[in-house]
């Protein structure tokens, strides 16, 4: 039976997991969503994709320390801001912690400021 199309929704779920090297557990949710779709929308039904903390690549399971978690976080914040930590459009304010508080994890994190906006700016 020819399925038309994908949801915009369960697209958006298949974009958002990372298939870590895993091409099986794709097509098997692919061929279970076929099964279970009653009309021609593909339906995914409860998949729901790992959290990006979760790697299960080499087949371990590795999840991610809270600090390697939060130093991600970070640096995705200062991305976004352009490197800038404090003022109304600093990666504080994004995060919803104090610019003093953000300095102290950085520091604690060893997250540079300037590598951020290098790695931003090539």
């Amino acid at each position: 039976r020819p399925i038309l199309r994908l949801s915009e929704t369960d697209a958006q779920k298949l974009l958002s997991y990372q298939w870590p090297g895993n091409v099986r557990e794709l097509e098997h949710t692919i061929q279970r969503a076929v099964i279970v779709s009653p009309g021609s929308v593909l339906d995914l039904g409860d998949f729901r994709p790992s959290p990006h903390w979760l790697d299960t690549s080499g087949g371990k399971v590795f999840i991610k320390t809270l600090e390697e978690m939060e130093k991600e976080h970070i640096i995705e914040a200062l991305r976004l801001t352009g490197g800038r930590v404090s003022g109304e459009k600093g990666a504080a304010r994004l995060l919803g912690i104090n610019a003093k508080t953000l300095d102290s994890r950085m520091r604690k994190l060893g997250i540079k400021r300037e590598v951020v906006i290098r790695i931003e700016n090539s």
